[in-house]
């Protein structure tokens, strides 16, 4: 059980130093983006970069999850028809977003993001480039180079920034290609690193679909509802916020994303690096222990800081947000809570992609999905913006429900929801109290008896760890 947990704290470890590392610059770098783009600029780019990834799975049928998969535990010689496949479908995917973009120049399908159809070629190109390359690299074990092309990626982000938005002033077009060359340099390092054109074999270049491809294709073809109905979770509200409450709205609501965003890079790195200890340790004698002792510290670890993040929300947005941004702090608290139950059901995936069952994966996201799009709808018609936050947290609470009861085909986790439900709670009655409450000394007093409940009941859950009784 100990090499279990070493192998996947040095995973995660080591994508921990890149992946956050990128977050908490990014972070740190709001301030600057609020400065020198308006809402609305700020409002497009993240309208279409959420177009590209909603569209990527489609286009690309969602081979890189495949390629990671099928990757892990092959040998080389596999893992070059693995590659060569991923390949394959990466080329084709690129001519067809070519021939979308052009028909989006030409009948204006996008709006006012028509002005932006080069940018948006580019960012596919680089997105599904970059995530390729990244996924193939960690199913070849080079969890290392991973987080070296990480750092690489942080740091052409700032330089090129703080060169196209300071120095050449280029605006919304600039911090385009920023963000672009950021996802292009690591995955040319990786490339280079792994040399990996040598895993690129003309031979399974063919029309023919051989047993590798086929297999490939059965288990991500579902995959595509899942990574759909993972983006229309974390994207269909900036679509109803911009349609209902326009960009100047969805600018700010996508700034209030910057907080959470913390707490994703930590659930990003450890779902990546959990995802090879999954399929490696599924099989082995003491694998439901295994997944029990992770899924349980890991719900801990989120909630507390969760807990933490609520508390200081208001200090810490005001210090990152502009003025004219400032408002989004109040969907913080929400969002908050919604990473925290995203990060389990990323947990409780594992056990799907151990199997290579995508098809409980896709129902539950699709389910889900359409939860989403309901709440958005009639909540943000009824409450505004607001509704947007409190209709993605709940989706991602039924995603959640729905994976837990569904993982017990496989295995019987043995969790014990009732001593969850509390710490739950908790963080529910820290966000009402922060949005609700303008009294300062009873604000203070509620968030400070919250934080206190938490840490009692996390003290209990560090016993049961510890002891084993889980």
């Amino acid at each position: 059980m100990k090499e279990k947990f070493s192998y996947l704290i040095k995973n995660t470890g080591l994508l921990f130093i890149s992946n956050f590392a990128s977050k908490i610059l990014v972070f740190l770098l709001v301030p600057f983006y609020t400065s020198v783009l308006t809402t609305v600029e700020y409002g497009t780019y993240d309208l279409l970069y959420t177009t590209v990834q909603l569209i990527t799975p489609i286009v690309t049928l969602n081979i890189v999850d495949a390629v990671i998969r099928f990757s892990i535990d092959s040998e080389r010689e596999n893992q070059k028809n693995v590659f060569t496949i991923g390949v394959k479908y990466f080329v084709i995917s690129t001519f067809l977003i070519l021939i979308l973009s052009i028909v989006f120049t030409f009948t204006n399908a996008l709006g006012s993001l028509s002005n932006y159809n080069v940018q948006f070629f580019w960012i596919f190109i680089a997105f599904s480039l970059n995530n390729f390359i990244c996924q193939f690299a960690r199913g070849i074990e080079d969890v290392k180079g991973v987080a070296i092309s990480g750092i690489i990626g942080t740091v052409a982000m700032i330089v090129l920034n703080v060169a196209l938005l300071l120095w050449f002033k280029l605006g919304l077009v600039g911090y385009f290609y920023a963000m672009t060359s950021s996802l292009l340099f690591p995955a040319f390092f990786l490339i280079y690193r792994d040399k990996m054109w040598e895993y690129f074999d003309l031979e399974y270049v063919t029309l023919k679909v051989d047993r590798c491809e086929k297999e490939m294709l059965s288990y991500c073809l579902p995959l595509i509802f899942i990574n759909l109905s993972w983006y229309i979770n974390n994207v269909s509200d900036r679509y109803v916020v911009t349609y209902m409450c326009g960009l100047e709205e969805n600018g700010i609501y996508s700034v209030s994303y910057k907080i959470p965003a913390i707490l994703n890079a930590v659930q990003v790195v450890f779902i990546q690096a959990w995802q090879l200890s999954a399929v490696r340790e599924y099989s082995s004698d003491d694998g439901e222990p295994f997944y029990r002792k992770t899924y349980q510290g890991t719900q801990l670890i989120m909630t507390m800081l969760c807990a933490v993040l609520i508390l200081i929300t208001k200090p810490l947005s005001r210090c990152l947000f502009a003025n004219e941004f400032f408002s989004a702090w109040q969907y913080v608290p929400v969002l908050l809570i919604y990473i925290v139950f995203n990060t389990l059901s990323g947990v409780l995936g594992g056990v799907f992609s151990a199997t290579k069952d995508s098809s409980l994966l896709a129902w539950t996201g699709i389910i889900g999905s359409l939860i989403n799009i309901v709440l958005n709808v009639v909540l943000v018609y009824k409450i505004g913006t607001m509704g947007a936050a409190i209709a993605t947290v709940l989706s991602s609470i039924a995603i959640w429900y729905m994976r837990f009861k569904a993982s017990k085909k496989y295995m019987e986790l043995k969790i014990n929801l009732g001593r969850h439900f509390i710490q739950y709670m908790i963080l529910f009655v820290q966000a009402f109290a922060m949005i609700q409450i303008k009294n300062i000394k009873l604000l203070v007093s509620i968030q400070i008896t919250c934080l206190l409940f938490m840490m009692i009941c996390s003290i209990k859950e560090i016993r049961s760890i510890k002891n084993g009784n889980l």
